[in-house]
Formats: structure tokens, C-alpha cells, sequence
């Protein structure tokens, strides 16, 4: 069993420890050239060549920066390893995606594989959507407006790495000047 969200060791109804990753863990010597890559191709080259290299970093087929508006899901940067020359995806139910999971808590959440946890047996996005790693974007202003994510139609294997620089990133690129109309945009949104 994967953690969902807690940051405490703890176990499941059955008694079986249950998996919880630090989410506060520094980064490890190779996460940090990794982040020092991100940083600069970030700089250098923008979010969406970051977001690529990020994807590179991991075994998932998309990563995304989503904004959440009450009622969808809307990539404002997408990458598909697959598709490396496909920039966008279309808007989504908020209720069928994972992110509105990470939103709702405002922590990180890592699935494996969808069809073996039972608490996500009736949501919409269980059987197109099996492995997810995602964790909240709050802009300069501190308010979460979307999530930063890795997908995939395939089971993968959790990986602390994946997680620390999904996490590192998100902190980088919250400092983003162009991000901080975002914020207050999905504020009107919500009220």
C-alpha cells in the first residue's frame, strides 16, 4: 500500500505498515545536479524545456504543471514523452483527475497503481490514469492554485527522487514572475 498523504509512519486497516515517504527529505548529491540542470534550463531555456528535462527524470509519459479552476483541470505547461512536439492537452473535469485529490489535502500524492487501491475504486480517472505523482503549486502568494504531476496510463513503481524534484521544482517555479497572475485569477474564480 502507497502513501496517500500523510507524512507519518502508520499502518492500514489489515495492520500492514503502511509506505510513507518524507516529503520534507533533502535532496540527495544527484538530485541536486539534477536540480541544478532543471534551474538553469528553467532560466535559460523556459518552463517548458524544464518540465521536459523533469519528465526525462522519471518513467512517467506526461508531466504537467495544472491550474484548477472549481470546475476543470487546465494545463498551463504539458509535456508527452511520446508526443514531445504535443504542447498542450484539453481541459478536464476537475472531479476526473487525481489533482483534485492533491487540491483538496494541499499535499503531495503518489499512486502506483489505481486498480490496486481500493479507496480510488470509484473515481473516473482509475482505469485511463494507473500511476500518479503529484504535488500542490501555490504562486509567490502562497494561495494552491494547481499541481505539478507526472501520469501515466501504466502502473509505475514509486520513486522518492521522482517526488523530491517534482517538489524542488514546484518551489522553483513558483518564484516565476509569470505565474503570479495565476494566482489571483483562480482566486475570482473560486469566489
Amino acid at each position: 500500500m502507497l502513501a496517500r498523504f500523510a507524512r507519518h509512519n502508520s499502518t492500514d486497516r489489515r495492520g500492514t505498515a503502511a509506505f510513507e515517504p518524507d516529503w520534507g527529505a533533502p535532496l540527495s548529491d544527484p538530485e541536486l545536479a539534477h536540480f541544478a540542470k532543471l534551474k538553469l534550463l528553467l532560466h535559460r531555456d523556459g518552463v517548458r524545456s524544464a518540465l521536459a528535462y523533469l519528465n526525462s527524470l522519471s518513467p512517467y509519459r506526461f508531466t504537467a504543471l495544472f491550474r484548477l479552476d472549481p470546475a476543470r483541470s487546465h494545463a498551463l505547461w504539458f509535456f508527452d514523452r511520446r508526443c514531445p512536439w504535443n504542447d498542450s492537452t484539453p481541459d478536464i473535469a476537475l472531479t476526473a483527475t487525481y489533482c483534485v485529490l492533491v487540491l483538496e489535502h494541499r499535499k503531495p500524492l503518489v499512486i502506483a497503481d489505481a486498480l490496486a487501491e481500493p479507496w480510488l475504486e470509484a473515481h473516473a480517472a482509475r482505469t485511463d490514469v494507473r500511476s500518479y505523482c503529484g504535488v500542490p503549486f501555490a504562486p509567490a502568494g502562497g494561495v494552491t492554485i494547481g499541481t505539478l504531476c507526472h501520469y501515466d496510463p501504466l502502473p509505475h513503481p514509486h520513486s522518492e527522487e521522482t517526488l523530491g524534484l517534482l517538489l524542488a521544482f514546484g518551489a522553483l517555479l513558483a518564484l516565476r514572475p509569470e505565474l503570479a497572475g495565476a494566482a489571483d485569477l483562480c482566486a475570482s474564480l473560486r469566489r
